[in-house]
């Protein structure tokens, strides 16, 4: 265990001297910023294969930054590192790279509850995970959702970043407030750690320490104890006991927690010592097991009389209890006990105090009593995260605490301030479009669930599988395409010759334009469709911007005209060409050697473009039909749109009477049953904005008239229906999505999994 606490150390310094700070230096050297993550931050055997450990890289950088991936939030040892390292060294602010892999069925809603998420726990700079120029061939697939152009919701996407804007300066202004100190254990894991101990999941590593070392962090946070992780490499520079409190950097703590253990560092040690004789042996907390080696090696561990020892997280909770009893409670009205799932941040400014609190249950709402210290003698005020408003908390104030009641929506969010001079402030409304309702209840005056339904783009079927030939020799027959591209087409030596077979089948002739988008269509050598030869409208190794006139959705979506070739029954189209890509495998990639001739081909998904309805068998078989009908408002997906990827339009109207449109009372347009990625409303032509989440309230009183409003919501999908991967079993629950997820053959399924999309009704309410 010696030899390997003393390696890991060694090595982590190692790399630290010989990239970490030398990168940060060359960046300060000239006025750049430093930022971006390293591999493998997560838990604790991770990191060390690694990085040796993740915090004290963070030292040397100017923007210390992570990678979290995945529809969940369930990394909080991660971002808690680096946002520990950022307020301990006075960083200016912590990044995240995130949203990779969360699928394309991801809009605004799941980046909400991330984004909220991983602010509460520090992080103050959004990078998106990614902008494809173009998503043709396997760049689709590269750990999607894509946020660019190709989204049917992008044209929205600017009011979601004012969100995230005002999220991330809020969370980034003054310092954290916080008085806990985990000490990070990652030493221990270091002198345990074999590539041997694989063989049985790492049974040591993950269940002695990292385990129990992410159950208290997630404990505590829950327990509304926020706290800051301690590294002992940055310990030895930084720390030092004084005016009672150990001290790293610019954050003291008067609380230490040491989570099970095996060695600390003997400057650690001495620390803990110090800090115990000043401040109290019992604001020293370890849980078992205790620590019995100094840098790894094994001697007699002199803790300081009077620690208190912890068998369980729940016994450090009680002790930590009894320390901070005015800290901010939440009680969760229902259960009437604490509000686990809702997590807080605090700050202090010159300006005040800051909190911002989310509810990071994504499925469920919280009525919630939230308490907290008044700190200055004016009124708490809300900062509105998506207008930019400012208004007065409806709150209490009993004896020294500020009290309130609040529903948190699914993913819900809350900023409050407690100014040190008052604020100008508005009544707050009952409901805030971050997920928010003060009060219980409303009055519903109308229901409108009658709708109109149009479409605001073509419809859409795309052709998923492929006969392929090469050198003329069939090699697959009817074949998801992900299959024939990694077992032939991507193998296959540049040059070879190929035919590719797609058949689609038609109930009625679609009337009006029709076409196909063929990935780099322009760069096959013939095209045809039922035998007669078609033509894009591109030329050979044709560049330059999007242009919709040209390409459908992706700027390599290239349309080809099939206006008049369509028939009853079965229909083909055959593409041939000579293989010339640079796919290696899932989601990896080889240079281009002369860019500048390089004229890509691809055998990929066909989407064919028109004026029609699918007709859908058990998500199946689907065939296009000329016949149009209405829409259902409630669920386009299956009423002959179930690839759609664009916006619909929902039209109805409602009749106010005169007494009612000069009443003084304020009215909302709740919608219910939304299935959408955004939608917008309009009254009377009038734009009244744009909502992506619960509870999809529209303040409409100064839009509504007497007589009759006509009423028009403007809905978008997402790109999951079209592209998938939608033939894998339980796709819409998968945590994690990259390219080897859409090859996932041994869950491969016939049937499709494709989302609604579509509109319930509408209540107008009053409150």
């Amino acid at each position: 265990r010696k030899i390997r606490f003393d390696f890991f150390d060694a090595a982590t310094q190692l790399f630290i001297e010989s990239f970490t700070k030398q990168y940060y230096n060359w960046c300060e050297e000239n006025k750049l910023i430093m930022t971006g993550h390293f591999m493998a931050e997560d838990n604790l055997a991770y990191q060390l294969q690694w990085i040796g450990a993740a915090m004290p890289h963070y030292e040397y950088m100017h923007w210390p930054g992570i990678d979290k991936l995945g529809r969940h939030t369930d990394q909080l040892v991660t971002v808690k590192q680096v946002t520990s390292v950022v307020d301990q060294l006075n960083k200016e602010r912590a990044v995240c790279e995130v949203f990779g892999c969360i699928g394309q069925q991801s809009s605004f809603y799941h980046r909400k509850w991330i984004a909220d998420w991983q602010a509460a726990l520090g992080i103050s700079f959004v990078n998106h995970h990614l902008s494809l120029y173009s998503m043709r061939g396997e760049r689709k697939r590269d750990y999607p959702a894509n946020f660019y152009y190709q989204q049917p919701w992008w044209d929205k996407e600017r009011e979601f970043g004012d969100y995230i804007g005002r999220l991330s300066y809020a969370v980034s202004q003054g310092r954290r407030q916080l008085d806990i100190l985990v000490l990070h254990p990652i030493s221990s894991v270091w002198s345990e750690y074999s590539p041997l101990h694989k063989l049985n999941n790492l049974a040591v590593e993950n269940g002695v320490y990292d385990k129990p070392f992410t159950d208290l962090s997630k404990a505590l946070i829950a327990n509304k104890l926020d706290f800051h992780y301690g590294d002992e490499i940055i310990m030895q520079k930084h720390a030092k006991v004084e005016d009672g409190k150990l001290v790293i950097g610019q954050h003291s703590y008067s609380t230490v927690v040491v989570p099970p253990s095996l060695t600390l560092r003997k400057s650690t040690l001495k620390l803990l010592k110090d800090f115990a004789q000043v401040s109290g042996a019992n604001r020293l907390i370890f849980m078992r097991p205790l620590p019995e080696r100094i840098d790894g090696e094994k001697v007699h561990v002199d803790l300081p009389a009077g620690i208190q020892i912890a068998n369980t997280i729940d016994d450090i909770i009680t002790i930590l209890d009894g320390y901070y009893p005015e800290r901010i409670r939440i009680t969760d009205r229902l259960t009437g006990g604490n509000a686990y799932r809702i997590i807080c941040h605090q700050r202090s400014s010159d300006e005040g105090t800051w909190l911002f609190f989310t509810n990071t249950d994504e499925k469920r709402e919280i009525n919630a009593s939230i308490s907290l210290q008044a700190q200055a003698p004016t009124n708490p005020v809300i900062l509105d995260l998506n207008s930019g408003q400012v208004y007065s908390l409806p709150a209490a104030f009993n004896s020294d605490r500020i009290e309130f009641e609040v529903k948190f929506y699914p993913a819900g969010s809350l900023l409050i301030m407690l100014p040190k001079t008052q604020m100008d402030a508005k009544p707050a409304p009952s409901y805030l479009d971050s997920g928010i309702q003060f009060g219980t209840g409303h009055t519903t005056l109308r229901l409108i669930d009658k709708w109109n339904s149009s479409l605001m783009d073509k419809n859409v079927m795309p052709i998923n599988d492929v006969t392929l030939y090469l050198y003329g020799t069939m090699v697959a027959q009817d074949t998801p395409v992900t299959k024939v591209l990694h077992q032939w087409f991507y193998k296959a030596p540049e040059g070879t010759p190929f035919k590719a077979e797609y058949t689609f089948e038609v109930i009625n002739v679609p009337k009006g334009e029709i076409f196909a988008a063929i990935e780099v269509a322009e760069n096959l050598d013939r095209i045809t469709c039922n035998g007669a030869e078609v033509k894009p409208l591109k030329v050979r190794g044709e560049l330059g911007a999007f242009d919709p006139e040209k390409s459908w959705k992706d700027i390599n979506f290239t349309k080809v005209p099939l206006n008049g070739l369509l028939k009853k029954g079965i229909n083909k189209l055959m593409l041939e060409g000579r293989k010339s890509n640079n796919i290696t495998g899932p989601g990896t990639h080889s240079g281009v050697e002369n860019f500048n001739e390089h004229t890509p081909t691809e055998v990929e998904t066909i989407y064919i473009v028109g004026d029609f309805t699918v007709q859908d068998e058990d998500k199946i078989k689907f065939a296009i039909n000329g016949v149009i009908g209405t829409p259902d408002h409630r669920d386009l997906t299956t009423s002959g749109y179930p690839f759609y990827a664009g916006k619909a339009e929902f039209n109805s109207y409602i009749e106010i009477s005169d007494d009612l449109a000069n009443s003084s009372g304020r009215f909302y347009l709740k919608l219910n049953d939304v299935n959408a990625a955004c939608i917008e409303l309009y009254i009377n032509g009038e734009y009244c904005g744009v909502k992506y989440w619960q509870p999809y309230v529209y303040d409409v009183t100064k839009h509504l008239k007497a007589g009759r409003n006509e009423i028009k919501l403007v809905a978008s999908t997402t790109l999951f229906n079209l592209m998938g991967p939608n033939r894998i079993v339980g796709i819409t629950e998968a945590l994690y999505v990259g390219p080897h997820t859409f090859l996932d053959f041994n869950n491969f399924t016939e049937r499709y999994a494709l989302l609604p999309f579509g509109i319930g009704s509408a209540s107008l309410i009053t409150v």
